[in-house]
């Protein structure tokens, strides 16, 4: 008996400490890319997927915090989430840097880059408005290629 009752309080504890997580239900329904601040025409797919928002730890992603097999706090670091309560936007952002130390002849021949520079930004309205930015530098040894990409689309609360 003694048990049972502690395997409930534990559930009880577990479901009260994830019951502020939210899965939305977003699609993009437009999108504009840009390659060096010059509009491509490019088209885009309806695109549906879920994101994770849970405020008591700051998280609005494509995942579930729960469901990331790594300690979330590491992954979480270099996620940089804001929320403003006077506009009620959620807006969360990342940012990786991949560089090549050894850039060798044969690099260069392949036309890799020295360094590539990923930015990602989600911005969230309480009207469930989504924007989606995603920024791709590529620096290579003589000259830069910038990739922007905007989606926007909608959240079903």
């Amino acid at each position: 008996m003694i048990k049972v009752l502690i395997f409930i309080f534990s559930l009880s504890i577990y479901i009260n400490a994830h019951a502020k997580l939210e899965i939305f239900s977003c699609y993009y329904n437009t999108g504009i890319k840009e390659i060096n601040d010059t509009p491509v025409e490019e088209e885009f797919e309806y695109k549906s997927f879920g994101l994770a928002h849970d405020p008591e730890i700051e998280w609005f992603w494509w995942f579930a915090p729960e469901s990331l097999q790594k300690d979330i706090n590491v992954w979480k670091r270099d996620k940089n989430y804001i929320y403003d309560e006077y506009t009620t936007l959620l807006t969360v952002s990342t940012q990786n840097i991949i560089r090549n130390n050894e850039l060798n002849l044969d690099s260069k021949q392949k036309n890799r880059p020295k360094e590539v520079r990923y930015f990602i930004q989600y911005k969230l309205d309480s009207k469930g408005n989504l924007t989606w930015v995603s920024e791709n530098l590529f620096i290579y040894e003589h000259y830069q290629k910038k990739i922007t990409t905007t989606r926007t689309g909608k959240c079903i609360f």
